[in-house]
């Protein structure tokens, strides 16, 4: 399967086009890498792993009642064969699955880059439900959430940098001038 690296899109909404360089990871880097990479195969492994027994304990008790039939009977039952279709749907959804969610991490981290873009400032504020966006350049992330008082902070049409993983996608920091944003 083709990971899907960062795409930088154009937008009338930005000043300028957004300017990105390749910087190399730092020990703090590789170590948010590992730990996310580390998180999300843990959850993928142990779900993967808590199905397929499920599976198996159904197909142990289905040779369990299949013993005390006839042999015909023990032919047309289909307990194995949903066990093996079962564990082959499962294997492939969670190989897919660990591929686009944690496979990345791991890519970025052999790769040993990070991508630092900056782009123009573009606000864009939902008052009704309290939300404060900043629309960004990057095709997966095209709106970012922040707090009321890094958003009330921020002038329009400043230049805000952040820092994005480019296999996973992850963004990683989020900066305007020395400051430190945090956003959901």
């Amino acid at each position: 399967m083709k990971e899907r690296p960062v795409r930088i899109i154009a937008s009338a909404e930005h000043k300028f086009e957004p300017l990105s360089r390749d910087l190399p990871l730092s020990n703090e880097d590789k170590m948010v890498l590992y730990q996310l990479w580390q998180k999300k195969s843990a959850y993928i492994g142990l779900t993967y792993l808590s199905l397929i027994g499920i599976i198996i304990l159904a197909i142990i008790q289905g040779y369990g009642r299949t013993s005390k039939l006839k042999l015909e009977e023990q032919f047309f039952h289909v307990v194995p064969f949903f066990g093996i279709g079962a564990f082959s749907l499962l294997t492939f959804y969670f190989y897919r699955f660990y591929r686009k969610e944690a496979h990345g991490f791991r890519r970025d981290l052999q790769k040993g880059i990070k991508k630092e873009i900056a782009f123009s400032l573009v606000k864009h504020e939902m008052p009704v439900f309290s939300k404060f966006f900043v629309r960004t350049p990057i095709e997966q992330h095209q709106l970012i959430q922040l707090n009321r008082e890094d958003f009330e902070m921020l002038p329009e049409g400043g230049t805000l940098i952040f820092e994005v993983f480019p296999e996973s996608n992850h963004i990683h920091k989020l900066r305007f001038g020395d400051k430190e944003i945090k956003y959901f």
